[in-house]
Order: structure tokens, then C-alpha cells, then sequence
């Protein structure tokens, strides 16, 4: 058999480790609700921050979207000069080999000038 003082003993441990354990959850509860109230004081705080950058990333956008629709225009402008001076300049060949072509024709179609000699007249020169 144990001893009355053993189970005496073992009763009062055994209340003190109950105690023990429920201050813990006292403090585990405590602490839970203070680490609440800090990230809910945090979230708070923290909106204004959140709401800014929102619209700062709402305005970012706008203004990059309005770059690419510029970019776009200028590719656009950029493109069609491009193409009506490549257009010009085929008009302009046309135009340069048409001279071409008459100035061929009336070079063949000339009479021949009368045969010169291969010395040229000598030019007098003045006394100064």
C-alpha cells in the first residue's frame, strides 16, 4: 500500500502541474490576442500604404499604355514615309531612265558633225 503522505504529495504536485499548465494557456491565449491586435494595428496602418501604390500602379499603367499607342502611331507614321519614298524614288528611276532612253535616241538620231581637226584654234592672247 503507498503511504497517505505519498498521495497527499502526489495530489498537491498534481495541482500544481494543473496550474502550471493552465497558466500557460492563459498566457498562450494572451499573447495570441496581442500578436491579433498588433497585425490588425499593422493591416490598418499598412492600408493608406496598400491604397497608394494601387492607384501609383493604376497611373503607371495608363501612362505606359498610353507610350505604347504613341509608340505604335510613330511606327505607323514611320512606315507609311517610308513607303512613299520608296515610292518617289521608283518614280524618280522611271523618270531618270526615260532621259536616259530620249538622250540615247537623239545621240544615235543626230547628224554627224563635220570632222574636225584634231587641233583646236589658238586663241590670241592680250598684252597687258
Amino acid at each position: 500500500m503507498i503511504p497517505t503522505w505519498a498521495a497527499v504529495v502526489s495530489s498537491l504536485s498534481l495541482a500544481v502541474i494543473a496550474l502550471a499548465a493552465l497558466a500557460s494557456a492563459v498566457a498562450v491565449v494572451v499573447v495570441a490576442y496581442g500578436i491579433r491586435s498588433f497585425v490588425t494595428g499593422l493591416k490598418d496602418s499598412a492600408l493608406p500604404v496598400v491604397t497608394d501604390v494601387r492607384e501609383m500602379v493604376s497611373s503607371i499603367r495608363t501612362e505606359v499604355d498610353g507610350i505604347a499607342e504613341t509608340s505604335r502611331d510613330i511606327r505607323h507614321r514611320l512606315v507609311s514615309v517610308a513607303d512613299g519614298a520608296e515610292s518617289r524614288l521608283a518614280d524618280i528611276a522611271a523618270a531618270v531612265r526615260t532621259v536616259q532612253t530620249g538622250v540615247t535616241l537623239w545621240k544615235t538620231m543626230r547628224p554627224d558633225p563635220a570632222p574636225e581637226s584634231n587641233s583646236k584654234p589658238k586663241r590670241k592672247r592680250r598684252k597687258r
